[in-house]
């Protein structure tokens, strides 16, 4: 069996879904550090500007190691916000009211960030064909894990879900041990995007690749975004 594994963003983009649908099991690695200034909270899309920024405000000042399933939001006035922008940008996207169903849905129940991040993904996972996500997917910060380094707890992880073969991005060959893998009796397979051109309705400026994937789901549809991430990636075994 494959695994994926990754920490969760916000509207991630193509190639967080290409790797993703590679797997036979997907893992959010939400008891990582959490990245001020990254993906995590924070999602590009495009508008007759160029591209900018949608965030999710988050509580961080003072606190310099905290685990991305503990951070909170600031306020929810961000919810409304987000839908809204995102609505004038990209209006008419039936699959969008889904996502905002399941942001809205935690509106008075949850403050926490990765609650509505990875429900949101969960979503457009299964509205891109990955489907039954209930026992497809998992969250690392419900297995237990404890303090290992960064490559014991991706091999502890495959160990715990059952999988024998270890799905990773581009990056992961700067710091996996692979020798370690080797041990673990785990083949790691390594996947490279690279976002195909496709028509951007504000199409003012060059191509801007790599945005969130609602720019592809509204300029190509869902069979077309399919296609597109396919496309765009591909798989090779480490040597």
């Amino acid at each position: 069996m494959t695994c994926a594994i990754h920490q969760p963003v916000f509207l991630p983009w193509a190639g967080f879904f290409y790797k993703a649908m590679q797997a036979d099991k997907f893992v959010f690695l939400d008891d990582a550090q959490f990245e001020k200034g990254g993906y995590q909270n924070r999602a590009r899309i495009k508008t007759d500007a160029g591209a900018r920024w949608l965030t999710i405000p988050v509580k961080t000042a003072g606190r310099k190691e905290q685990k991305i399933c503990d951070v909170e939001t600031m306020d929810n006035r961000w919810m409304d916000k987000c839908i809204n922008t995102v609505a004038k940008w990209y209006p008419g996207v039936e699959y969008f009211v889904c996502v905002a169903t399941a942001i809205n849905s935690r509106r008075e129940t949850d403050k926490l960030l990765s609650p509505y991040t990875i429900n949101v993904t969960e979503i457009l996972l299964e509205r891109l064909g990955w489907l039954d996500r209930s026992s497809l997917v998992c969250r690392s910060s419900d297995l237990g894990l404890g303090n290992l380094t960064a490559t014991d707890r991706l091999i502890e992880i495959c160990r715990r879900v059952g999988a024998d073969t270890y799905i990773a991005g581009a990056g992961g060959r700067k710091y996996m041990e692979m020798d370690k893998f080797k041990q673990a009796g785990i083949k790691v397979l390594f996947t490279e995007y690279h976002t195909p051109h496709y028509d951007q309705r504000h199409a003012r400026g060059p191509f801007i690749p790599d945005l969130s994937i609602i720019d592809m789901l509204y300029n190509a549809g869902i069979e077309g975004t399919k296609k597109l991430i396919a496309a765009g990636g591909k798989i090779t075994e480490a040597k």
